[in-house]
């Protein structure tokens, strides 16, 4: 059955024979309840195994184990996701999708006839404040007329 130590140093983490005889593997856990914790194994699979199993780190608290399990299974999830997206990416760059292209140049022409709509729009303000200026001077010239 498995044995637990603790290690202080990197000596404490050389390598370990099995019952094969064989150098056992070196593996940390990132089940969720042992996460983080190190251990030595047999590196025969299955029934060819002789079975060693060594742990290398004591149990961890129950809190810390699943934290560690718990970053483990979001970073293979972001991994997985950055891999999906570098794949789409990598698929656009070598193909020339009509439908791709057509909704691009739609959109551009959108906002080409949103930026003309706001030229447009910005040009009616200025005439705007055109007139009123005009029509503050011309009210001040009144009042000033009055007065003499």
């Amino acid at each position: 059955m498995s044995t637990s130590s603790s290690i202080s140093s990197p000596e404490e983490l050389q390598s370990r024979t099995c019952k094969c005889g064989f150098m056992a593997r070196y593996f940390t856990a990132t089940t969720l309840e042992n996460g983080g914790r190190r251990f030595y194994r047999c590196r025969r699979l299955g029934s060819n195994s002789c079975g060693y199993w060594n742990w290398i780190d004591d149990k961890l608290p129950r809190h810390v184990s699943t934290m560690i399990h718990n970053q483990k299974v979001e970073l293979d999830s972001i991994r997985k996701e950055r891999n999906h997206l570098k794949k789409i990416v990598e698929d656009m760059g070598g193909i020339e999708d009509p439908y791709l292209k057509d909704m691009i140049a739609d959109e551009m022409s959108e906002l080409k006839d949103m930026n003309e709509n706001e030229i447009s729009d910005l040009t009616k303000v200025s005439a705007l404040k055109g007139k009123m200026s005009n029509l503050e001077l011309t009210d001040k010239i009144e009042s000033l007329e009055e007065c003499i």
